[in-house]
């Protein structure tokens, strides 16, 4: 709804105005929750102050559709934010060239069918290609800045299958990393290239062979848990370009499977688990089919 403003005041009055006998709690409401843009800008206050003349459109926010199927698993969905479960072989957004769709296309076009093209998926943070689990899009830019500014706040758990048990079972692994051409290094000295990353890890069990260990990030480099878990001799199952055996090839076993993040709007403490496969916890001895 487009409304063009006749008085001075503020954007409250002014709704007030093109909602004659809404209350001011529903007004509120629609400030926070509606796309309430004042000349194309939004607006979020209720003293926001407004011109004569100038123009006010209200949009409400449309809920996802329950009759489009996604091509992926949802976890959770609202107006502002979808949280997804990325298989592995997906790159999230934009990364380098594949025949495969990214997983952003996947959720951008779902978003857009389930909203008949009201709104759209916009990347918040990214896992590797080689890993699976949760991942978050926003359903706008104004959200995805709002979760960006925030991510270094929010707990990030994964688990990993190792080929060893590390030693001690609990701990903080704290490094410089450095990027090389298409792989990431444990760098001794600091250098224009080098960042500090921090992987927390707890030992859980002992699966057969392998074992199962819980990592936290406190920092998000590229190939982080992947590169920290092998430089404590403790390689994740199937990634041999950080350590662990070649004798098969197979998935990795790294995935994304919590997730304690606040809402960009309401303020609530959202968490978000999964729970990995007896396949990704119990990998057989042989050469795995997998993309």
């Amino acid at each position: 709804m487009k409304h063009l403003a006749k008085r001075d005041g503020t954007i409250l009055e002014i709704l007030g105005d093109a909602y004659a006998g809404t209350s001011t709690t529903k007004l509120r409401k629609m400030l926070k929750f509606a796309n309430v843009t004042l000349d194309g800008e939004q607006v979020r206050m209720a003293d926001t102050p407004v011109k004569t003349g100038q123009l006010v459109n209200i949009e409400k926010q449309e809920k996802p559709s329950l009759n489009v199927k996604a091509p992926f698993r949802v976890i959770w969905q609202d107006q502002y934010i979808i949280v997804c479960d990325k298989p592995v072989g997906l790159i999230t957004a934009g990364e380098g060239i594949t025949r495969r769709p990214t997983m952003h296309k996947l959720v951008d076009d779902y978003v857009k069918d389930a909203t008949k093209g009201a709104q759209s998926a916009f990347p918040v943070h990214r896992l590797d290609k080689e890993v699976s689990g949760l991942v978050v899009f926003a359903k706008s830019e104004e959200i995805q800045e709002k979760l960006k500014a925030n991510w270094h706040q929010f707990s990030k758990k994964y688990i990993a299958i190792t080929e060893k048990e590390p030693n001690p079972k609990k701990g903080t692994i704290s490094t410089l990393l450095e990027e090389r051409g298409l792989k990431m290094f444990v760098a001794s000295t600091p250098g224009p290239n080098t960042k500090e990353a921090i992987t927390y890890y707890t030992y859980k069990e002992r699966i057969g062979r392998y074992h199962m260990v819980e990592v936290e990030l406190a920092t998000g480099k590229k190939n982080q848990i992947r590169v920290h878990l092998g430089h404590i001799g403790c390689p994740i199952v199937g990634d041999y370009k950080y350590g662990a055996s070649n004798a098969f090839k197979r998935q990795i076993r790294l995935m994304a499977t919590q997730l304690y993040i606040k809402h960009p709007i309401t303020g609530k403490d959202l968490a978000f688990k999964i729970e990995p496969s007896t396949i990704f916890t119990h990998p057989k001895e042989k050469s795995e089919d997998y993309r």
